[in-house]
């Protein structure tokens, strides 16, 4: 048999079938996602051209031929012994180990490259575990997997050394053979080399640099994809946007735009120095409101027109349709092509290249690699991928290589992963190369006080200057409620105030628009039927929307026809309109329902939202008046920024309030943010040094409660899980993947909730593709299914008690049909499941 017979997969199934050919396209692509004439390069190109080098067995050729004898849905039936003997990442290691050593590179790069060649179908292990697996042969299974490597090396050089040759001599160049590997390896020289390796701090971006580069362009070649390398996006489109703005109407509008004009320049203007600099990491600090997504976007793609690329992150999904909107605004291209690439858990991430027509499979891995000049996605999407990442998530790391990385708001990062963060942050701009670059109003100096990472460079010129803008033209004014008062004077003994009597308060203010911000989903939920009881002829938004859904079937292609339907409702509604906003919202509906109370706001509508924090990070919304239940300092300026945006008449007020759980006996901040972070703590003693009276400005509120919050946090709470870094500089990748950026300390069930019949119908179709083990037709639905998933916090035995129904082959996830029955899914009340 000559090398091209030999196969790297069925035929058909992507890419080229041909195992020489499949070795070629991901040497390669490992090439190109690499920097030239670098090691890391030298070694990537290795490993790629010899991940595959096992199956140049017997026993795996016959088995890829079965299979590409078989029907497309036919099964190839394997004993455990023909699926031990079939296996080949670990030989491939082992031969990539050899290769790197007959070229000179050092074990320093020779063990990464071996953990990365054998786990490269799986995610990656704990490093030093992985070289005990593999050198501790006393152990019995250790022992069989050394023995079953030495029986696959004797099959090869039975049945095709030529080719084993071949492919060894030219990984080489000349220098290594068959019978010299086969003398290499029963030497156990390996595994001295493996044995002596020391983890060091480099370990980590090692591994996970050559484990990302490797796994990509296995995959790109596998599917018979090109690297995708879109030229960059000119900055330019920033200033055409901003000239197509409406022109301001009043004197303090006017001023402001010039502020952000001033703010955005400034920050350009010194883009030149930041590069200069020794430091690859900055900030852009600037109150809400003066132009923080335009300024920084301006400014990475600035950076960026070298490397072309730019990832923008921002902590919550339910923001990032704002400012997809914008970007698809700017670069007049859709999430599907080449130049954009949106990317959540919740988005249909699928890239569509130019004149060729690719599967949904294929579509998704070119999304997920990143390789779009801009890219959208969540703190979680980029964090967790470099957090001891799975197969699937590590396709995007080589997209980082040179990249400009926009954090916004990063003071939401969750606390424990601070330390984590500044580590991670560090290894970018040292192994990557990239430019990192943090953006809010109120900086959680997570990379001054923490170690790790230098200090950032300011690009903005005298950010005092904006926040001074504040105090001589206040948008809003902080107001202490009596229960916040008593709190900062006796924090243990102080009663929180009823949230009957809070809604009592509020009602009673005179204004159009007014938001209530609570703690925890059964507070905004009370708070909510509090509304609708108290205002005369009030009429429930959600609850509109859950009529609405009789009338027109809910598909992702009617959302907008379905958001105008309910919006022309509200206003033929004669009284108040309440809307509940909260994450228990099906995300379907959470849209809806947002893009409608963007659209009453804008109507001069009698309008009341009560809503979970959700609201408060980017959500470009205004409202006359707004009220806050007590919670760290920096989220109370989030929903400040949520009210009068654009100084818009007299000063508004933001009412800070502590209330009382509507479930416990306690306050609802105490429930929330009591945990190992004491955040409450030092909101108290900030804001018992800088209000007057019960009053701040804001001015006050954003520049010294900011600074007095972050360094109480730093200095007391002390934010950051010790053992995420202590994990990382070992570079033990298992035991990171079990930590999450969004952790629940209660046990969450996923739930698909169908309220119409076309949703049932999306449940019928999914059952009926898994009986037919049609796999790629459900990728269609897995959107559909996510759009409409609420997570409950409960345990799966009390759902299935319900009668919930388990989807088909898919763990953890059930159905509930809410057809016709409110009490199921109460849309009205948050979105709340009577199963919880």
């Amino acid at each position: 048999m000559t090398t091209p017979d030999f196969l790297a997969r069925p035929t058909g199934s992507g890419g080229s079938a041909s195992l020489q050919r499949h070795l070629e396209t991901t040497q390669a692509y490992a090439a190109e996602l690499t920097t030239d004439d670098s090691v890391l390069q030298e070694v990537a190109k290795t490993a790629a051209y010899l991940h595959d080098f096992g199956k140049v067995t017997e026993w795996f050729q016959s088995y890829i031929r079965k299979v590409d004898r078989a029907g497309p849905d036919e099964r190839v039936e394997l004993t455990r012994e023909q699926q031990r003997r079939k296996q080949h990442a670990r030989i491939s290691a082992y031969a990539t180990e050899y290769a790197l050593m007959k070229n000179g590179i050092e074990a320093g790069w020779r063990v990464p490259a071996f953990v990365a060649v054998a786990k490269h179908h799986q995610p990656l292990p704990d490093t030093r575990a992985e070289i005990r697996r593999t050198t501790n042969l006393n152990r019995r299974q250790n022992q069989n997997r050394f023995q079953l490597v030495q029986k696959q090396l004797k099959n090869i050089h039975e049945a095709a050394p030529d080719v084993a040759d071949e492919l060894l001599a030219n990984a080489t160049n000349g220098d290594g053979s068959l019978v010299d590997f086969i003398e290499y390896l029963s030497s156990r020289q390996p595994h001295e080399t493996l044995s002596a390796f020391g983890v060091s701090d480099g370990t980590y971006d090692d591994v996970i640099h050559l484990f990302g580069i490797l796994v990509s362009a296995d995959k790109l070649a596998s599917a018979g994809l090109d690297v995708i390398e879109a030229p960059g996006h000119s900055p330019s489109i920033i200033n055409e946007h901003i000239q197509q703005l409406p022109t301001a109407d009043s004197r303090i509008q006017k001023r402001l735009n010039q502020f952000r004009e001033t703010a955005r320049l400034s920050v350009l203007d010194n883009l030149s120095a930041f590069e200069a600099s020794d430091s690859s990491l900055a900030t852009i600090t600037l109150p809400t409101g003066f132009g923080k997504t335009l300024t920084g976007l301006h400014a990475a793609l600035q950076l960026s027109e070298e490397s072309g690329r730019v990832v923008y992150a921002l902590p919550y999904t339910s923001i990032l349709d704002q400012v997809d909107e914008i970007v698809r605004e700017l670069l007049d291209a859709t999430p599907n092509s080449p130049e954009y690439t949106l990317h959540h858990h919740l988005s249909e991430t699928r890239t569509l290249p130019p004149e060729t027509r690719v599967d949904t499979d294929a579509a998704e891995l070119l999304a997920q690699t990143w390789r779009a000049p801009l890219v959208l996605t969540t703190f979680v999407q980029l964090f967790e991928s470099l957090a001891g990442p799975t197969n699937k998530q590590s396709i995007k790391i080589p997209a980082l290589e040179n990249t400009t990385i926009l954090l916004d708001e990063p003071q939401a990062l969750p606390k424990p992963w601070w330390r984590f963060i500044a580590w991670t942050v560090d290894m970018l701009v040292r192994e990557f190369d990239a430019t990192v670059i943090l953006m809010t109003a109120t900086q959680p100096r997570l990379l001054n006080e923490l170690p790790y990472a230098t200090e950032p460079y300011e690009l903005v010129e005298e950010p005092s200057q904006y926040f001074e803008f504040l105090g001589d033209h206040p948008r809003i004014q902080y107001q202490l409620d009596p229960s916040v008062i008593d709190y900062l004077d006796q924090p243990r003994s102080a009663a929180p105030k009823p949230i009957k009597d809070a809604i009592s308060q509020l009602v009673d203010a005179d204004a159009t628009s007014v938001l209530t911000v609570g703690n925890t989903v059964a507070s905004v939920d009370e708070q909510g039927q509090q509304l609708v009881a108290q205002l005369d002829d009030a009429v429930s938004l959600n609850g509109l929307l859950a009529e609405l859904y009789e009338d027109i079937p809910s598909a992702e292609a009617l959302s907008e026809q379905l958001s105008a339907e309910l919006f022309s409702r509200a206003k033929a509604h004669d009284g108040p309109l309440v809307g509940l906003l909260t994450s228990r919202l099906r995300p379907i509906d959470r849209t809806i329902l947002l893009k409608t109370i963007r659209d009453l706001l804008d109507s001069d509508e009698q309008l009341y939202v009560a809503s979970t924090q959700l609201i408060e990070a980017g959500v470009d919304v205004s409202f006359e008046r707004a009220y806050r239940d007590l919670a760290p300092l920096p989220s109370l300026i989030q929903t400040a920024g949520r009210c009068n945006r654009e100084f818009g008449g007299e000063t508004a007020e933001v009412v800070i309030w502590r209330l009382a759980s509507p479930e416990h006996e306690i306050a609802t901040g105490d429930i929330v943010y009591r945990d190992g972070y004491d955040l409450l703590d030092p909101t108290r003693q900030a804001l018992d040094d800088i209000h007057a009276d019960g009053q701040i400005t804001e001015q006050t509120m954003a520049q010294d409660g900011g600074e007095r919050y972050f360094k109480l946090l730093h200095s007391e709470t002390k934010p950051g899980d010790r053992e995420l870094v202590a994990d990382a500089e070992a570079a033990k990748f298992a035991s990171l993947r079990e930590e999450s950026l969004i952790p629940d300390e209660r046990e969450q069930v996923d739930i698909v909730v169908g309220m119409t019949e076309n949703e049932r119908n999306l449940f019928d179709a999914h059952e009926r593709l898994v009986a037919e083990g049609r796999y790629r037709r459900l990728r269609g639905l897995q959107n559909a299914l996510q759009q409409r998933q609420v997570s409950v916090p409960c345990d799966e035995a009390t759902i299935e008690a319900t009668g919930a129904v388990p989807l088909s082959g898919r763990s953890h996830l059930y159905y509930v049909d809410a057809r016709g029955d409110e009490s199921i899914y109460q849309l009205r009340r948050g979105g709340r499941l009577s199963i919880e």
